[in-house]
């Protein structure tokens, strides 16, 4: 009780203070394209309003982030959570970044294919091939960069890979950026070790 209570209270501050369970139709994150996709889509595809909204403002002027989140039992029964979290520029989708600790959700969390991963030659393909399809990706600026920020200069393109362990404290962030021309141009690796 006590383990499923903290990890509903760090999911909650994850998302910014979701003040309840909000439900999304997280299958339909592979319809999201970033610089297409409009809020007002967004808002049909995950099938309802979100559980936070906050606006961050900078030299390219202001972005809105928004958040879904969900949790629930899973499958065998343990205490698993879903979100997601959006970012808009000038109400076109900008970045998006999903989490999940469902087995079925699971990733390779040692990211056995990242030593295939080769700056400055590698591209976007042989990436897909490597570590397969990113659970998060942005245009620069974003507030997803992080301290890979240095990377994510203007014309750029962000791919994220979250792998979370159950008690969601823990876990790997592997970020990934590209040059206009698509090949590799930074990547980084952090550990998550959040304290409950």
């Amino acid at each position: 009780m006590k383990r499923s209570l903290a990890c509903c209270i760090l999911a909650l501050a994850l998302i910014g203070c979701a003040s309840s369970k909000v439900q999304f139709n997280h299958n339909n994150r592979s319809n999201l394209v970033i610089g297409k996709t409009s809020e007002k889509e967004v808002l049909q595809l995950m099938g309802g309003e979100p559980g936070s909204v906050s606006m961050v403002a900078d030299e390219k002027g202001s972005r809105d982030t928004i958040g879904y989140f969900n949790y629930e039992r899973d499958n065998s029964g343990n205490f698993s959570v879903r979100s997601i979290n959006l970012e808009f520029r000038n109400n076109l989708l900008n970045a998006y970044r999903y989490t999940s600790t469902f087995t079925e959700d699971a990733i390779d969390s040692e990211f056995r294919g990242l030593s295939e991963i080769t700056k400055d030659v590698s591209n976007k393909f042989d990436v897909l091939r490597a570590l397969g399809e990113p659970s998060g990706k942005a245009f620069c600026p974003t507030v997803f960069a992080g301290e890979h920020q240095i990377h994510c200069s203007n014309g750029t393109e962000l791919w994220m890979w979250e792998a979370k362990d159950a008690d969601l404290a823990h876990g790997k962030l592997v970020r990934i950026t590209f040059g206009n021309n698509g090949i590799v141009s930074g990547v980084g690796v952090e550990s998550i070790n959040t304290k409950l």
